[in-house]
């Protein structure tokens, strides 16, 4: 409200808006840019012409700088169900339910709507259908299922959209056998199942691996006349790659006989060959695959080992459309690296970009093994092709993780020489297994000139967090390194600009109050401070508890006031051990006194020494 005071106007205006004129009023045109959900909520329910309130209520929500909030549609409902206007109170309350953005304001919509039915205003079909597909789209079948009943119990007679969007929920979640007994139901109102009934159910199928029952669907959908569209035939390619992946997948991975593997080998040949036909005879009466389709069968091909019919299918993706997606060069790339045709895989990645599909995470970190990385990489500059920071970054990783790191550093100085910057991830890398990485890193980044960003100050602190722990460390290996090389690190990190974090000063802390270094550890919380940093509960913890262990109930006491004043909650063994530490010290009417405040805290209702605890 406060900017429309420095505007010398009110909200209290708006409020008298004149049934006719108000559209044009100089004062609405001045604030509207300046109106909120809360605002509108406002005026909905003080303006004494509900058709001005219904017409402003639209005027509104098509501002380019406003949207309606829950709280907007439940004053307006409430302000017309007030007014037993029911009309437009059955077009709002649609709109409402299609605004559910989650589960939460689902369920809230849903709560109201029950209220306000009490209230004369019922459901009626539409809206019913409406939230039950609201309640699909978040899956949220329990909620499908009551709506339901509630509609069976109000005498809503269902529709064909009720119906296929119940059962689709079900299949989606592989409940067919719920599904078939909402099927029957259809005919008892007198409908038929059409393409959508079906094809749900066909879906629900092959998510439970049944490719049996499936197909028992598709031909009871046939016979009764009902033709199959794009998407059914799509649903079934998709169930029979996915089983012939799976297939494979247990084959490759399991310890049984031959005989075994040979009949799951043959049923994976089975089901993409299955799927190939369905995919022809799709293409034949003019029905169109989509990415997802092609995907399947793809990877289905690649599996078995046919990575030459998966590329013409991929070649006639480029040609006629839809356009090969990241996943379908992974998939070919794979295919390829399998078969050891370093070669394709090479030019494969090479067309993937200039088709201007960029490579993700898992074309350049999981999909290469990295001796074949390596080969690859030499590959692509035979080519001329020169490789990215991304194609360096993927073999680095892989050398470092298998210890290989005077190699990686090869690498490294080869990125070097084509003028690349390598990253901190590459630094850190090649510097695993030397001492005081940290060190070495940020020694690193000075001489390359480079400045880390946010996730690679998170990296940094990791490493200061574990060079921490080498410093309390009785490993023999570890003697050389000190507490001061921690701090140097912290102030050098500071320096280039990446501030430690609080998670950082934690880990410090508690280092240090383990070891009973409790002024270092009350300097670097003072070092927090400084910074701007605020102590979490854990670190008062730390203190306190290192300081009970050392009998300075003083320093305790004072700590376990300052977390009751900062409104922390206290665990029961901060209590007990800062009651152990007072007793031990011979201050027996302070922990007397600790222990009745841990009673009243935790809801403990008992006599203790006398007194009401």
């Amino acid at each position: 409200m406060s900017a429309f005071s420095r505007n010398g106007n009110s909200l209290q205006g708006l409020r008298h808006l004149v049934p006719v004129q108000w559209k044009g009023s100089s004062e609405l045109k001045q604030l509207s840019p300046q109106l909120k959900a809360h605002h509108v909520a406002e005026i909905v329910a003080v303006h004494k012409d509900t058709e001005s309130v219904i017409q402003f209520f639209y005027w509104i929500s098509k501002r380019p700088f406003y949207k309606h909030n829950m709280n907007c549609f439940i004053s307006m409902l409430n302000r017309l169900v007030r007014d037993r206007v029911f009309a437009p109170a059955d077009h709002i309350r649609i709109l409402m339910i299609k605004a559910c953005r989650n589960e939460e304001e689902i369920r809230r919509v849903a709560d109201f709507l029950n209220e306000i039915s009490g209230m004369g205003f019922g459901f009626s079909l539409y809206s019913c259908n409406t939230l039950l597909i609201q309640l699909a789209k978040f899956e949220m079948v329990e909620g499908a299922r009551n709506l339901y009943k509630q509609m069976l119990n109000s005498g809503i007679q269902p529709s064909l959209l009720t119906f296929n969007t119940l059962i689709n929920i079900l299949s989606k979640k592989g409940k067919v056998r719920e599904a078939e007994l909402i099927l029957s139901q259809i005919f008892q109102y007198d409908l038929s199942p059409d393409v959508f009934t079906y094809t749900s159910l066909i879906l629900g199928h092959c998510r439970n691996r049944n490719l049996d029952l499936a197909f028992g669907v598709f031909d009871r959908m046939v016979k009764e006349g009902c033709d199959p569209n794009s998407v059914t035939y799509s649903t079934l390619i998709n169930g029979l790659c996915n089983e012939g992946s799976q297939d494979e997948e247990e084959r490759l991975s399991s310890k049984c006989t031959d005989i075994y593997s040979i009949d799951q080998w043959a049923v994976q040949i089975r089901t993409i060959s299955t799927a190939l036909k369905i995919f022809h005879w799709m293409e034949g009466h003019g029905s169109l695959a989509n990415t997802q389709t092609y995907n399947e069968i793809i990877k289905g091909l690649c599996l078995g080992g046919d990575i030459e019919k998966a590329m013409v299918l991929f070649e006639k993706m480029l040609k006629m459309g839809p356009l090969p997606t990241v996943v379908t060069y992974n998939t070919l790339i794979n295919g390829y690296l399998t078969k050891g045709n370093v070669n394709n895989a090479a030019r494969l990645l090479d067309l993937m970009k200039e088709n201007g599909c960029e490579p993700d995470e898992w074309t350049y970190n999981e999909l290469f093994q990295v001796d074949i990385a390596l080969s690859l990489l030499e590959r692509m500059e035979e080519m001329g092709c020169n490789p990215n920071v991304e194609s360096y970054n993927a073999v680095i990783n892989g050398l470092s993780k298998e210890n290989r790191f005077s190699e990686a550093e090869k690498i490294c100085d080869k990125m070097a020489e084509q003028g690349l910057l390598p990253n901190l991830s590459h630094l850190w890398a090649v510097s695993e297994g030397k001492a005081d990485e940290a060190e070495i890193l940020l020694k690193e980044m000075e001489r390359k000139g480079l400045a880390p960003d946010e996730k690679e100050c998170l990296l940094l602190e990791e490493k200061v967090a574990v060079q921490h722990e080498a410093v309390y460390s009785f490993s023999p290996h570890e003697k050389d390194v000190n507490f001061e090389i921690v701090s140097n690190l912290l102030a050098r990190m500071s320096e280039i600009g990446c501030e430690p974090t609080l998670d950082t000063y934690s880990t410090l802390v508690s280092g240090l109050c383990r070891k009973g270094r409790f002024y270092e550890a009350e300097q670097l919380v003072k070092d927090m401070k400084e910074r701007g940093f605020c102590p979490d509960r854990e670190i008062y913890y730390s203190l306190l508890i290192a300081h009970c262990k050392n009998l300075e109930v003083d320093h305790a006491l004072k700590i376990f006031h300052s977390i009751e004043a900062k409104g922390f909650q206290l665990h029961l063994s901060i209590y007990r051990a800062l009651i152990c530490a007072l007793c031990k010290a011979g201050q027996v009417e302070e922990a007397q006194a600790c222990l009745i405040t841990c009673l009243k805290r935790n809801g403990m209702q008992m006599r203790l020494f006398g007194q009401s605890g």
